[in-house]
């Protein structure tokens, strides 16, 4: 959350000294619109992310079935 926060008060510093330009005022309510929505949920999976993350998952699991063994040592 703190990131969005960090954005809008950027915009919102410029909206307020009217040093935007009529894109970065759009922009600067497209942002709000979108922090509404996103407000408290930040790591929070949305369906479609979670069907992402499935389909990767099962990816991985099908061209790499070694690293998935009891026996796997994996070093990163």
């Amino acid at each position: 959350d703190e990131r969005y926060l960090e954005v809008i008060r950027v915009f919102d510093t410029f909206h307020n000294k009217s040093g935007l330009t009529d894109l970065g005022e759009d922009v600067r309510l497209r942002l709000q619109k979108v922090w509404e929505n996103a407000r408290g949920r930040g790591g929070n999976l949305t369906p479609l992310g979670e069907r992402q993350h499935k389909a990767i998952a099962k990816r991985l699991y099908q061209q790499y079935p070694h690293i998935f063994r009891d026996s796997a040592n994996i070093s990163a």
